[in-house]
């Protein structure tokens, strides 16, 4: 016996109705493609800022420049220039923007993104005070890198 298609009983859509259907889709698609909004940048950031500390980790370590036997600075210049030195060598110069803080329910905060990963990563989470710069790592240990403003 030759296989018989069932009929459906649901209304079906005129061929106009699916491709409007059909654009919308795509349409709606394509808009959840776009890059996230990038936040204008705080003058506070610009400056250099020499590595005191990083904490975090599975084991909760706490790691130092002494500990480490290397020093670290970050030079960040306008309009969006980051580089990292370690022992005043220049490891690495990029480009990186600034990510506004999302979400309701549990909020994550701003976040720096680069062009090429520094410390291993290709986005941190900022927090800025005063004289103090926070990086954290935003997955898995939540490492945190903890800079001090340095005078120039």
């Amino acid at each position: 016996m030759p296989f018989r298609r069932k009929r459906s009983t649901g209304r079906k859509l005129k061929r106009g109705s699916r491709a409007s259907v059909c654009a919308a889709m795509c349409i709606a698609l394509l808009s959840s493609c776009g890059s996230s909004p990038v936040e204008p940048i705080p003058g506070e950031l610009f400056g250099a800022w020499e590595w005191v500390r990083a904490e975090g980790g599975i084991a909760g370590v706490t790691i130092t420049p002494e500990s480490e036997g290397f020093t670290m600075t970050l030079r960040i210049t306008p309009p969006d220039r980051i580089e990292l030195s370690r022992n005043g060598e220049v490891e690495l110069a990029t480009r990186f923007e600034l990510l506004p803080a999302s979400g309701t329910d549990f909020p994550f905060p701003p976040r720096l993104r680069y062009e090429e990963p520094i410390l291993g990563r290709e986005e941190q989470e900022l927090r800025l005070g005063a004289d103090e710069l926070v990086l954290t790592d935003p997955c898995c240990d939540g490492f945190a890198y903890f800079w001090l403003a340095r005078l120039e």
